[in-house]
């Protein structure tokens, strides 16, 4: 494996591009191989701004189709960045285009799109804190740390509630499935309804586990004995939608 240099974007770019790229599994996309008939076909793919932002990381969209076009033999014929990095985008532009074959089109796409998104939304709400202090001296030095505070962070305040409260398993991962069969996968909604679900399941079974119950037993039982079946039934479904029943 090549060393990477963590003080050159190029490296690092690259590094973060493989990685995404075996993750995703490009090359035994079934969908896209089943579509044998585009394997000779050339297309172009445009990407537009939604809504104005920042651009930002259209060198790791390069970089993804360059590693891509290795894997699969075949390459891009023009890639092409209309609004450089650093720039605005408004709703509407083409922040740049891609022509080449379909096939490799569709095998990249996800990634390319992901990361674009990623680095151009960092970019952008850095953008509006940048705007927001101007004037006060107040300087925005380094973003990049935010993410990892922010798991280092969510870590310690989950281990500090185990140590308070014990494990209490199938919550975490109950909640969320059920409010997504009920709100969609919008985060927007997601977030709050699983936060409100989450405590209002817990308070339901600890009214029981203390007031119903002849006697009391850890509250993590009467989860895992609403979870456990749940996990079958989603277990049971995608099974079924794997066979086409």
């Amino acid at each position: 494996m090549e060393s990477i240099e963590w003080s050159d974007p190029v490296s690092v770019g690259k590094f973060i591009v493989c990685n995404a790229l075996a993750e995703d599994r490009v090359m035994d996309d079934v969908t896209t191989s089943s579509l044998s008939v585009l394997r000779g076909d050339n297309s172009t793919c445009i990407a537009s701004a939604r809504e104005e932002l920042i651009s930002a990381g259209w060198f790791l969209v390069e970089q993804v189709f360059s590693e891509l076009s290795i894997l699969a033999g075949m390459n891009i014929q023009r890639i092409q960045n209309i609004i450089p990095d650093g720039s605005t985008a408004f709703e509407g532009d083409s922040i740049g285009y891609l022509h080449g074959s379909a096939d490799l089109l569709l095998r990249g796409e996800r990634v390319a799109l992901n990361l674009l998104c990623r680095l151009s939304g960092i970019a952008t709400l850095t953008g509006k804190y940048v705007e927001a202090v101007k004037g006060t001296g107040v300087e925005i030095l380094d973003t990049r740390k935010t993410t990892i505070f922010l798991l280092v962070t969510a870590s310690l305040v989950a281990a500090i509630c185990v140590s308070v409260s014990g494990i209490i398993g199938f919550v975490g991962l109950l909640v969320p499935h059920m409010m997504r069969l009920l709100t969609g996968p919008d985060n927007r909604r997601l977030i709050p309804m699983s936060l409100l679900a989450g405590a209002i399941l817990l308070l339901i079974a600890d009214t029981i586990t203390r007031a119903v119950l002849p006697s009391e037993i850890p509250i993590g039982v009467l989860t895992a004995l609403i979870g456990g079946p749940f996990f079958c039934y989603i277990f049971r479904k995608q099974q079924r939608m794997r066979k086409g029943v």
